[in-house]
């Protein structure tokens, strides 16, 4: 299997062994043809063996920054990859980068190509800072250069806009999703799921940056699309409510926002597997919605279950628990006091 050796393989003991025809590097193209039909076969391993095979005698017949040289190391990097043997594949990958050069403009898009793959693969061992790293790279080098598959800027666009959302950078998350969303219309995708996925995700940026009824928008593109392509009891479904309950609330829609909350905690009670987490969200959010409409006994009865449902079945180890925890309870005593007193 592929090992740090690999960089250094000499393929004097196939040649020397009076094994390769007359066009060396022929030989070299047949064995990557077979790995190529290996690799779509789903015959990883077979794939990375004669993909060897053909390196081994590139570094032998081919200047030492010969593309040829760098696209075999990134098939056996793609392979490795699905073999779940990702360590072995960002090893395989950095050399293939390192066999081109930056300045080639020909090679522009094969560089920005493997920056995304590393990306990917530094994504499935959870290294999300040294990934989005990878996909600012290759986004620039696309769009510096005017080159790049349409499919490859979209998903890294998605990937990049991902990572801004989860450290809280929402305006460029902002930035990132819509070049996701406009690259995937442009490749014909318009009610795809994974397009009402980029609706939504926009959707919350809009909320956390204050553009309102542009958030509107994305959610009820999102719904309509989901509704329509996914299964029923989809978990995407709840959580689209969810947000759509989060939006109204800011908005002053307290009736909508109730109504979105419902549809969402109907949902989540009823998949195989209770989201409590969710479950306690919702039930908070409720309660914010009965305070502000002045039913305090409704507040407190939501914010109640929402304490129950801690109580019972979530760990006090859960991040972010306690302190929503001390929140919910705060809320609690102010719709009590409110309820007894009334306004001051």
């Amino acid at each position: 299997m592929v090992s740090g050796d690999i960089a250094a393989s000499n393929g004097g003991d196939l040649l020397e062994a009076g094994k390769a025809p007359e066009d060396r590097l022929e030989l070299a193209y047949t064995y990557q043809r077979i790995a190529g039909i290996y690799k779509g076969m789903g015959l990883y391993k077979d794939a990375i063996g004669s993909y060897e095979k053909s390196l081994d005698i590139m570094l032998v017949s081919c200047p030492e920054n010969a593309p040829e040289i760098g696209e075999t190391y990134q098939g056996i990097g793609e392979c490795c990859t699905c073999l779940g043997l990702h360590e072995e594949a960002l090893s395989v990958f950095e050399i293939a980068l390192d066999s081109y050069h930056e300045n080639a403009p020909y090679r522009s898009s094969a560089i920005a190509t493997l920056n995304y793959r590393i990306g990917c693969t530094l994504d499935s061992i959870g290294r999300s800072d040294e990934a989005y790293e990878r996909y600012t790279a290759a986004l620039d080098i696309c769009r510096s250069s005017c080159v790049g598959n349409m499919a490859m800027i979209t998903d890294a666009s998605c990937r990049a806009g991902r990572y801004l959302m989860a450290a809280r950078r929402f305006e460029e998350a902002y930035i990132r999703l819509k070049g996701a969303l406009e690259g995937a219309k442009s490749m014909g995708m318009r009610e795809d799921p994974w397009v009402a996925s980029l609706h939504n995700n926009l959707g919350i940026c809009c909320w956390h940056i204050g553009k309102h009824e542009e958030a509107t928008e994305r959610y009820r593109a999102a719904l309509r699309i989901w509704s329509a392509t996914l299964p029923a009891g989809h978990p995407f479904m709840p959580a689209l409510y969810q947000n759509i309950g989060f939006l109204y609330s800011d908005m002053g829609w307290y009736e909508d926002a109730l109504a979105s909350y419902t549809k969402a905690l109907d949902l989540k009670l009823t998949q195989p597997s209770e989201d409590h987490v969710g479950i306690v969200t919702i039930y908070e959010g409720m309660g914010v919605c009965y305070f502000r409409m002045r039913m305090y006994e409704s507040a407190m009865g939501c914010y109640r279950k929402a304490l129950d449902i801690m109580e019972s079945s979530i760990p006090e180890d859960v991040p972010g628990m306690s302190s929503f925890r001390d929140k919910i309870v705060k809320e609690y005593a102010e719709a009590d006091e409110a309820r007894r007193f009334g306004p001051a």
